[in-house]
């Protein structure tokens, strides 16, 4: 259940705080490999892109380590940039998949 906020301040204040919270946080461990696996990338591929070894993402994704703060808000960078590219490709994906049957269907 959502409560509407009156107030246009508090609202923005409220929303503001949400954001942060979610830029900040992690997905499970589990979501994290799957987001990357969605988007076809690597371990070796993340590890560059963040200067760390592919034993240390594996660890995140497995739950066994958590990124230090200096890799963490990169790390959360790159995974929502993931999840983010994979929602637009499987967009593209469905409506060209769903496209090309209507043409099919039109011949």
């Amino acid at each position: 259940m959502t409560h509407a906020i009156p107030d246009p301040a508090a609202r923005e204040g409220v929303a503001e705080l949400v954001d942060r919270l979610r830029a900040n946080r992690l997905p499970p461990p589990a979501e994290r490999r799957a987001i990357r696996k969605r988007a076809d990338v690597t371990l070796d591929d993340v590890a560059k892109a963040l200067g760390v070894e592919k034993m240390t993402v594996s660890r995140w994704e497995r739950g066994v380590r958590q990124p230090w703060p200096k890799n963490r808000a990169a790390y959360i960078c790159l995974l929502q940039a993931l999840a983010k590219l994979d929602h637009d490709l499987g967009w593209r994906i469905r409506e060209t998949t769903a496209a090309h049957a209507d043409q099919e269907t039109a011949e």
